[in-house]
C-alpha cells in the first residue's frame, strides 16, 4: 500500500459530529453484518458484569490475525469511531481487505457498562461542565469477576504476615480475636 493509498483512505473518514451509543454501535454491527455476508461475522467473545454481550466482528480470511478493541477506557470513544470506520472500509473494500492479508476481529465497545455511564455526554454539548458532569471512569485496580490478583502480592511487602495483621493505627492485630 502507498502513502497516496493511505491518504485517500484518511480523507473518506466521515466528519463525525457526536459520538455513538453503546446500542448504536451494536445496531451498526449487525447491520454490517447483514449487508456483507460474505466477509462479516458477528462472534460473542463474552459478558460485561451487567450481562451484555460482548462481539467481535470478524472481517476477511487473510493469513494474519489482528485484534483491535476499543473503549478500554470508556470515557474516550474515539477509538469506537475509528473502529465503525474501519469495519464500514473493510467490509466493502474487497481490494483493499485482501492488499491487507488479515483476518481482522474487531471490538467496537470492550466496557458497555462504563460506556453507558458516558454516553449523556456522547451527543453534546461539548463542554467541560457537560464532560464533567456525565464522565465516568472505572477505578484502575478494579478486577474483573472472578479475577484472582494474590499472586502479584507475593514477592510484596503486603505478603508478610505483619503487614496483613496491622490495623489501620499500625498496631499488629495478629493477636485479636
Amino acid at each position: 500500500m502507498k502513502f497516496d493509498d493511505v491518504l485517500a483512505i484518511l480523507n473518506d473518514v466521515p466528519d463525525y459530529q457526536v459520538f455513538l451509543t453503546v446500542d448504536e454501535l451494536k445496531a451498526s454491527t449487525h447491520r454490517l453484518a447483514n449487508r456483507y455476508p460474505n466477509s462479516v461475522e458477528i462472534l460473542p467473545i463474552g459478558h460485561s458484569r451487567q450481562g451484555d454481550p460482548i462481539e467481535t466482528i470478524k472481517i476477511g480470511n487473510g493469513p494474519r490475525q489482528a485484534l483491535l478493541f476499543a473503549m478500554p477506557h470508556p470515557n474516550e470513544p474515539i477509538g469506537s469511531m475509528m473502529l465503525e470506520y474501519l469495519s464500514l472500509r473493510l467490509a466493502e473494500d474487497d481490494a483493499l481487505r485482501e492488499s491487507l492479508g488479515y483476518t481482522w476481529y474487531l471490538v467496537k465497545c470492550i466496557d458497555p457498562d462504563g460506556t453507558r455511564l458516558n454516553e449523556d455526554w456522547f451527543k453534546g454539548p461539548f463542554s467541560l461542565e457537560n464532560y464533567a458532569r456525565h464522565y465516568y471512569r472505572p477505578p484502575a485496580c478494579l478486577p474483573a469477576s472472578g479475577v484472582d490478583l494474590s499472586h502479584r502480592l507475593q514477592d510484596s511487602p503486603l505478603s508478610r504476615p505483619a503487614a496483613r495483621n496491622a490495623g489501620a493505627d499500625g498496631s499488629d492485630r495478629a493477636g485479636a480475636a
